[in-house]
């Protein structure tokens, strides 16, 4: 990784994994990275990676764009992820394959002048889009937030949030 321009990075790796005495575990992994910053709030992450695993051909890279503003009165963040079915970091883990995530967050903070004893209001949006390689819909969540920051620095926070996980496989719940 080496640091570029004021606040700004780009990076690479490579990994491999040797071929262990039974002939399983051979695997390399690939990928260069990004962060950008522009301006005094506003950054810019992402990724691009590969793996090469035998028997796994194609649907073989991740990426990720990420945007973040975040402003005192104004925040804003937008990422999508994309992880391929055969995405296989054998030196590394990856939490979900063979999906694509969209997800997003606004949030207004005003300071007001005028209410002794509070520092800060914060109104906050969040949706969150789950799809899987045939463009099912794995899960989707949303979520509303109303929070108060005291001068006092003690806070209070009120969360909404509804969400939809797909099961795509039967299961059994466990007694108890």
């Amino acid at each position: 990784r080496r640091n570029i321009l004021r606040k700004s990075a780009v990076g690479m790796i490579f990994t491999h994994r040797s071929q262990m005495a039974n002939g399983a575990g051979a695997n390399d992994a690939i990928g260069v990275d990004g962060r950008w910053a522009f301006y005094q709030n506003l950054t810019f992450n992402t990724y691009w990676a590969r793996t090469s695993t035998p028997g796994r051909p194609g649907e073989d890279t991740s990426h990720r764009l990420h945007m973040d503003y975040n402003g005192d009165r104004y925040g804003l963040q937008l990422n999508h992820l994309n992880v391929g079915e055969n995405f296989v970091p054998d030196v590394g883990f990856v939490r979900r394959r063979d999906m694509s995530r969209q997800w997003a967050n606004a949030r207004f903070s005003p300071r007001p002048a005028h209410i002794k004893g509070v520092r800060k209001f914060s109104y906050e949006a969040m949706f969150s889009y789950i799809t899987n390689g045939d463009g099912m819909v794995e899960g989707r969540s949303s979520r509303a937030r109303f929070g108060t920051e005291f001068d006092n620095s003690d806070s209070l926070e009120i969360d909404y949030e509804k969400g939809y996980e797909a099961f795509s496989d039967a299961f059994r719940i466990a007694r108890g």
